[in-house]
């Protein structure tokens, strides 16, 4: 985790700057993206820790509902924002046989 935060709260300007940033995050972005998402049709594979309670599953579900080339929603039980890095055993199988099914592509 602290690769992903040095480089926000490394110093106490970093850390000043890391937090305008995150004050400015709003879910209203990912909303705005959504016409681009909508048109996005290659083979997606959309993967969602539960254990994250910032970002619940019903996004994830929106993000299938939305984007045309979504193939699947897999779910890392208990997984929060960094499981790629922190349980990437758990994730690793789902991420292959999406690209062996979806290799011609």
């Amino acid at each position: 985790m602290r690769s992903y935060l040095e480089p926000l709260i490394g110093t106490k300007d970093l850390a000043r700057e890391g937090q305008r940033w995150i004050a400015s995050l709003h879910n209203r972005d990912l909303a705005a993206v959504g016409p681009a998402l909508k048109r996005l049709t290659v083979p997606t594979l959309i993967t969602w820790g539960t254990g994250d309670i910032f970002f619940r599953l019903r996004y994830a579900h929106w993000l299938r509902d939305t984007i045309p080339g979504a193939t699947e929603v897999v779910t890392i039980d208990g997984g929060r924002l960094f499981f790629p890095d922190e349980r990437a055993a758990d994730l690793v199988p789902h991420l292959r046989a999406h690209w062996a099914a979806h290799a011609a592509v």
